[in-house]
């Protein structure tokens, strides 16, 4: 990894701008500035810049109006892509503050439901009380983050909040051609949130550089879970909820934390810890063989192609896929139950249930790069909006392009 070796230049661009505390709205060209510090970065042997947060923001940066936009004191979007060619130019690495975990009250979607309140389609974007009220005196409470009302704290769990920041992630990347992010105060972030992003990220650059800021908590706990226990946790998902598994695995994993003592135990001795799980006595058996044959045949190593994980005792496809995709960063297509039934209403199948089949038919439609996390997209979709019994098709913004829908009217 590059960043390991390189040497690093922090810049809080607002300060080093000599911006006004203020967001006045005075558009300036300052962020140019960088370009004039090059020649003392590469005096000094820099071969990375950290910037500290630099898109449109209420006051001090760190309270976000828009993910997407420059601030204005600060200059355009243009301004700051020259400034990351001219680093990237002299062999300066780019790594931007990711902001996540709260945005300012200036902030489109928040300003959104202070004016509309409970008809806002972005009142679960953030935490929010109709009954409470807030130091502003908004005729609402809102929760800020750790007491910061400026700080408006996003609702990290809301599939749509996700979207909303990965889209700006990718569109750093593909417009600015950023390195990395430094993700502030990492530990107070959604760890299922901060699990999709590395995933997203890899998707996009293999090198990109996620830092994570932890004044406590277990950062490597949060991103680098085993190998063997994410086959081992998807093994026990089947006909189980994810709630379910992660009550379970804790246990487990500290009764069995490694391939081998799965290997030498007997199943019946697992399945004492994930009865809960259903189906329990199969699934036993299963990780048990699965962790001998990983033992005896393949090194001790999870295998990184699908041909080879298939082999495995109770891997199929569908878990292969899930594996290569956000394990080894590969092109995957995880065709669960979700994005069988999503992916036919929308008519990007011909609706078959045939997973394989499925799989088939998405991958002649949908970029390698692009597979895994619209694969994660539709699953999201299909748990929050477009459910089994009932999807909730006055509420889906996919509406005007689905099938099912269209044979609905």
């Amino acid at each position: 990894m590059w960043a390991y070796e390189s040497v690093f230049y922090q810049i809080y661009p607002l300060g080093f701008c000599g911006a006004p505390f203020e967001n006045d709205g005075v558009l300036t060209h300052k962020i140019k500035k960088v370009e004039d510090w090059i020649p003392h970065m590469k005096k000094l042997g820099i071969n990375a810049v950290y910037f500290s947060p630099v898109f449109e923001s209420d006051t001090h940066g760190y309270n976000t109006r828009d993910y997407k936009k420059i601030d204005v004191r600060l200059g355009t979007n243009e301004d700051f892509k020259e400034v990351c060619e001219k680093l990237h130019e002299n062999g300066i690495k780019v790594v931007l503050d990711g902001v996540f975990n709260h945005v300012g009250r200036g902030f489109y979607q928040f300003r959104d439901v202070l004016k509309n309140r409970e008809h806002s389609p972005y009142l679960n974007w953030f935490h929010i009380n109709l009954s409470g009220n807030d130091a502003y005196n908004d005729g609402l409470w809102y929760e800020g983050w750790e007491g910061n009302y400026d700080l408006v704290k996003l609702n990290l769990q809301n599939n749509d909040v996700v979207e909303h920041i990965l889209d700006a992630v990718n569109y750093w990347i593909d417009y600015f051609d950023i390195d990395g992010l430094r993700l502030d105060v990492a530990y107070c972030l959604d760890e299922n949130f901060v699990r999709r992003l590395r995933s997203f990220t890899d998707s996009k650059k293999q090198d990109f550089f996620l830092l994570g800021e932890m004044l406590h908590g277990d950062y490597n706990r949060m991103m680098n879970k085993k190998p063997h226990e994410l086959l081992i946790a998807t093994r026990l998902s089947a006909q189980c909820t994810d709630k379910r598994v992660n009550m379970v695995t804790p246990a487990l994993f500290k009764k069995f934390p490694d391939i081998d003592s799965f290997a030498a135990a007997e199943p019946d001795e697992v399945a004492e810890y994930i009865h809960s799980c259903g189906l329990y006595k199969t699934k036993a058996v299963d990780i048990v063989m699965m962790c001998r044959m990983l033992r005896d045949d393949f090194g001790g190593e999870i295998p990184d192609t699908i041909e080879q994980l298939v082999k495995l005792p109770g891997v199929g496809r569908k878990t292969a896929n899930l594996i290569v995709g956000d394990l080894y960063g590969k092109p995957a297509l995880v065709c669960d139950t979700h994005v069988i039934r999503v992916s036919g209403r929308l008519g990007l199948t011909d609706g078959t249930k045939d997973a394989l089949k499925v799989e088939k038919q998405l991958a002649a439609i949908i970029k390698p790069d692009d597979r895994l996390m619209m694969c994660h997209r539709l699953v999201w979709h299909g748990r929050l909006v477009c459910s089994a019994a009932k999807p909730n098709c006055s509420e889906c913004r996919l509406s005007g392009f689905c099938k099912f829908f269209s044979g609905t009217k």
